[in-house]
């Protein structure tokens, strides 16, 4: 979801509504992993991807069915691995998809800060569509009253030192409930000393490689929004 975050300021600054997609579970081979994500607005505009190309037109369309509606869905697609390659794709496999109305602030937070923390929202069964937070020193909050705590820090921070999102099913009083663990690692930050035209040029390539970027300068003339607007 971080590589989004520009595309997702783009479309609500032009006035769209906004929703989103990320897979929650994988099965063959999929090519995209768990926590990929994709926006699309009402009218299909999109950005990112969940499939590679492959369903993102069947996704655009789920999101903007959600955005009408006003309420998220769990939405299956499915593949063949050997008829996806008699028609030239590189999708087969099976995948799970949350399709959300809007991107929700715990969402957008997570993504725009430093990482270090896990979304655990509950996408079937009992208490589906609560979620929670969990941090990377153990600290779960607005975990639903339902769902055994220690089971769900357990399983998030497994997550987390994995840095890869996962499905995991928890027993409730009220039944199982499956839940998704969007991870989002800790990024390593990478400081450059001097505003200078290699640091204009590096800062693009550090966001590319997933890094937090600082640019120090005692310069005020080089140190601009226009000239690091990744930074």
């Amino acid at each position: 979801m971080r590589d989004l975050i520009a595309d997702y300021e783009r479309l609500r600054a032009a006035g769209e509504s906004v929703g989103r997609a990320v897979v929650t579970s994988v099965w063959g081979s999929a090519p995209r992993p768990e926590g990929s994500s994709m926006l699309a607005t009402r009218d299909g505009v999109m950005a990112g991807s969940v499939s590679g190309g492959c369903v993102e037109s069947a996704t655009a369309v789920e999101i903007a069915e959600a955005i009408g509606r006003g309420s998220p869905k769990l939405v299956t697609f499915g593949v063949s691995d050997e008829k996806a390659w008699e028609v030239g794709l590189a999708c087969g496999g099976t995948i799970k998809v949350l399709v959300e109305p809007e991107v929700r602030p715990e969402v957008l937070a997570a993504a725009r800060g430093p990482g270090g923390e896990v979304l655990a929202t509950v996408v079937e069964g009992a208490r589906a569509g609560e979620s929670a937070r969990v941090l990377a020193d153990g600290t779960v909050e607005g975990a639903p009253p339902d769902l055994p705590e220690e089971r769900l820090r357990d399983a998030a921070l497994d997550a987390l030192r994995r840095e890869r999102s996962a499905t995991v099913t928890l027993e409730t009083p009220a039944g199982a409930a499956t839940v998704f663990l969007e991870v989002f690692p800790r990024q390593p930050r990478l400081v450059i000393f001097g505003g200078v035209h290699i640091a204009v040029a590096l800062v693009p390539l550090a966001k590319l490689l997933g890094y937090r970027t600082i640019v120090a300068d005692g310069r005020q003339a080089f140190l601009t929004p226009e000239r690091f607007p990744e930074a």
